[in-house]
């Protein structure tokens, strides 16, 4: 058996290696297909004249052959040095897993990269390979020109293109729609259509960014430089993602000891992601990411679990509550979220993307799922209820963590932690009176505590809070007609 540490590339430059082996093979079919085509051309023609018109009339042999029925120039190679696996028979499966162990091992792949971070195809992808090859060694420019008619001619045009990569006339459509109105490619200029005035799109050759290029050959590809170049061209975002590092700890969390532990077992799995998958061997099929739903009232701890995951991993929070957001905004954080990619991500009120009536498409989601779950990130999901979201939605989900209210012996906690310390508090106050009579949230707790404040100061800056400043507090918030919580024991 294959174990991982054979799984894993070296570098960016191991996988680069594999993707032109790929390349290499493609090419030379295409180079034997063509000098076919040549030998058909000189069987046919009968005078220097028919050899010299060819160019116009050649085509006609070829589009006798259906290309789309014959997929021989298709099949895929296998991997080099995976010769005895009980793995995937496809190239892409195959190189797929060696993405991921090399990911789980920190090594970061070029454009495995930018096609996670923007949304790649499987044809955009081999776009940027076709079009990079000619910066690795002058022959595949060669080899472009031979195939093109044109020796001096080194781009790959988009007729060769899609000649070495649609295998029917649908793929043959995708493609050119893809190139024409929704690449991310294009739109982020990463790829160039050069000679705007040629007559036809299939004649326009393609140019990688000098920067992506630099980016894509780096032995170890910088993150931060991806970044920019995703963000280069983009519709500028108004970073509406609040990026924070408030230092939480999980002493600050009063939750039973089940829902601690999940929490906990969260920050666990993705540090040690690593020595299990690597070093023990236990890779499957799982992904790399983590995409976890908190369900409770409003609260219940769910946005300080989130803040004491962070700080334990030692990575900033990044946050945005769909529920104060238009659907534009929704539509500009999600597009900002794709972009960026944080590695702890918490989404407050979900239901506005995953509920039955979201404002994202059936695409959007699945794209945000699947990038989320495909990086070496956590994705943190809060609801009140968990009905509210799709269940096609809760069956992606990795875990489940419901945030109950309090009972009595965590809201005196609560209590006696609702004050800093610099607050003046009365030593009569019944603590234990007050987690006995209300049922409430922490963050309940927390904004009582608070308005007790005023009412103490509003009395004499002098005075120390006192019950009968709580009581006033409670009675404020939630004594009002129609008010529904509050819950008195």
């Amino acid at each position: 058996m294959v174990g991982n540490q054979t799984l894993a590339l070296a570098d960016n430059w191991a996988y680069l290696r594999l993707e032109l082996s790929w390349l290499d093979r493609l090419l030379r079919i295409a180079v034997a297909r063509q000098r076919q085509d040549v030998k058909e051309i000189d069987r046919v023609a009968k005078s220097k004249v028919d050899q010299a018109t060819s160019h116009w009339w050649k085509g006609l042999i070829s589009l006798e052959k259906q290309i789309g029925n014959d997929d021989k120039h298709q099949r895929q190679p296998n991997i080099p040095g995976l010769t005895n696996p009980p793995l995937p028979n496809s190239y892409q499966q195959q190189l797929e897993a060696r993405i991921k162990a090399s990911y789980a091992r920190g090594i970061v792949l070029g454009l495995p990269s930018l096609r996670d971070r923007a949304a790649l195809t499987l044809f955009e992808k081999n776009l940027v390979i076709i079009s990079l090859a000619p910066e690795v060694n002058r022959r595949y420019g060669q080899l472009y020109g031979y195939l093109q008619g044109k020796e001096a001619e080194s781009l790959p045009t988009v007729d060769l293109l899609f000649r070495l990569l649609c295998r029917n006339d649908t793929e043959w459509r995708d493609a050119r729609t893809r190139l024409t109105s929704s690449s991310p490619l294009i739109e982020l200029g990463l790829v160039e259509l050069l000679d705007a005035n040629a007559q036809t799109l299939l004649e326009r050759r393609l140019k990688l960014d000098s920067r992506l290029v630099n980016y894509l050959l780096a032995a170890s590809p910088d993150p931060q430089v991806l970044e920019s170049l995703v963000l280069a061209k983009k519709q500028k975002l108004s970073s509406i993602l609040e990026i924070s590092s408030t230092p939480k700890h999980w002493s600050d969390l009063i939750l039973p000891a089940e829902q601690l532990g999940s929490l906990q077992h969260i920050s666990r799995q993705w540090e040690l992601q690593s020595q299990v998958d690597v070093v023990w061997g236990m890779t499957g099929n799982e992904s790399a990411g983590l995409v976890v739903l908190l369900t409770g009232l409003a609260g219940t701890g769910k946005t300080t679990a989130a803040q004491a995951i962070a700080h334990s991993l030692q990575k900033p929070l990044a946050t945005t509550d769909l529920a104060l957001l238009d659907k534009s905004a929704q539509k500009q954080v999600w597009a900002e979220i794709m972009a960026t990619s944080p590695r702890v991500l918490l989404v407050k009120s979900a239901q506005e993307w995953l509920g039955r009536n979201g404002t994202l498409s059936a695409t959007e989601i699945n794209q945000f799922m699947h990038q989320r779950s495909k990086e070496h990130c956590i994705t943190l999901l809060t609801v009140a209820q968990r009905q509210t979201v799709k269940p096609s939605i809760v069956r992606q989900l990795d875990r489940i963590i419901e945030f109950p209210l309090p009972q009595e012996d965590a809201r005196l906690r609560l209590w006696q932690q609702a004050f800093p310390a610099q607050v003046p508090l009365d030593p009569e106050i019944d603590w234990q009176f007050l987690a006995r009579r209300w049922r409430l949230s922490g963050g309940e707790i927390k904004d009582l505590a608070r308005q007790a404040a005023f009412y103490a100061v509003a009395e004499s800056p002098l005075t120390s809070v006192k019950t009968s400043h709580l009581l006033q507090a409670w009675e404020q918030k939630y004594q009002k007609p129609g008010q529904r919580r509050g819950r008195s024991c």
